[in-house]
């Protein structure tokens, strides 16, 4: 179910899901199949892996509002944790 859309300075972005809102909104869902290493804590985790993927998040966003479109939030969803971490 991923939407591959080309931004505006020619860069692919191949965003895994948007969910619409009642309102029209958007929200991004990025899926991560990673986990943390035995030596980390979730929290560590989520706080590398945050850092890492913010910027491709704001691309998404960027893309999506070239479009027109209204992106109302944006995050993580780490598969094996169960667990969602918003970002925008």
């Amino acid at each position: 179910c991923e939407w591959r859309i080309v931004s505006s300075d020619g860069r692919l972005n191949i965003i895994d899901r948007v969910i619409w809102q009642p309102s029209g909104d958007a929200v991004v869902i990025d899926f991560k199949t990673s986990q943390p290493s035995a030596d980390e804590s979730k929290e560590a985790f989520i706080a590398r892996e945050t850092e890492q993927y913010r910027h491709q998040l704001h691309g998404y966003r960027q893309a999506l509002a070239s479009m027109g479109e209204h992106v109302a939030g944006a995050g993580l969803y780490f598969t094996a944790l169960g667990h969602w971490e918003p970002l925008l």
